[in-house]
């Protein structure tokens, strides 16, 4: 897979190419979130990573809860997103549509 591809940035893109930087799983799963591609396309990138590279684990911060497993924290993100987008665009009568931007984080406050 070519994650500089997905890099937001051209002139970053092009750096970390020069420089030989080696991304972690992690580091994909994010820029591939960030890259502003379709959704279908960022779960693609999640799963190929899912099945070709090694699962490790993802350290929070005051953020973001700690999870064990990459893999298994991009599964559930692939599974919500996915019923999300599916909700979202089933026609109903009279509906009102609405996207809350949520993901699955710790309240840091609430230990």
């Amino acid at each position: 897979m070519d994650i500089y591809e997905y890099i937001p940035s051209p002139d970053i893109a092009e750096h970390c190419k020069k420089i030989g930087h080696v991304f972690t799983p992690v580091e994909m799963a994010v820029i591939a979130e960030i890259s502003g591609r379709p959704l279908a396309e960022k779960h693609a990138v999640w799963r190929q990573i899912i099945n070709e590279y090694p699962d490790m684990p993802i350290y929070g911060n005051a953020f973001f809860e700690a999870r064990e497993s990459l893999h298994e924290f991009m599964r559930e993100l692939i599974e919500i997103e996915t019923k999300e987008a599916e909700a979202f665009l089933t026609p109903e009568d009279n509906a009102v549509y609405r996207v809350d931007n949520h993901r699955i984080r710790a309240n840091p406050f609430n230990k």
